[in-house]
């Protein structure tokens, strides 16, 4: 029986591990583009990272994959503003503390009838 070359990086990758580093690149293959689709203004970026090893000691050589997967961060919240009051948190600007002290009248002046204006 002789030995087949690899020389092929694809095949190479399928057979790391026995075939485990193709499937868990598959996962965050589908993880990434799961979250990307799930980003709420619709807008991302991620990076699947295959990081492959290689070392030779005499006439072995040693091949060692590593994957990393950096998905961006969620954005589910945004920021809410405060305002520092009194040693706690505010949601009123200071300067409109007093904007709307007591309530006022909302309906419109009359016109008077033009009989009564002569």
């Amino acid at each position: 029986m002789t030995s087949r070359p690899i020389r092929n990086f694809l095949e190479l990758v399928g057979i790391l591990q026995r075939g485990v580093v193709a499937e868990k690149l598959n996962e965050a293959l589908a993880t990434t583009v799961e979250t990307l689709q799930a980003l709420p203004g619709g807008k991302g970026k991620a990076v699947i990272t295959l990081t492959v090893e290689v070392a030779c000691d005499q006439d072995r050589i040693d091949v060692l994959p590593a994957i990393k997967c950096k998905l961006p961060e969620d954005k589910a919240f945004a920021r809410t503003p405060f305002w520092a009051f009194e040693g706690a948190l505010s949601t009123q600007h200071p300067s409109q503390m007093d904007m709307w002290g007591a309530p006022r009248d909302a309906t419109a002046p009359r016109a008077e009838p033009a009989a009564d204006r002569a």
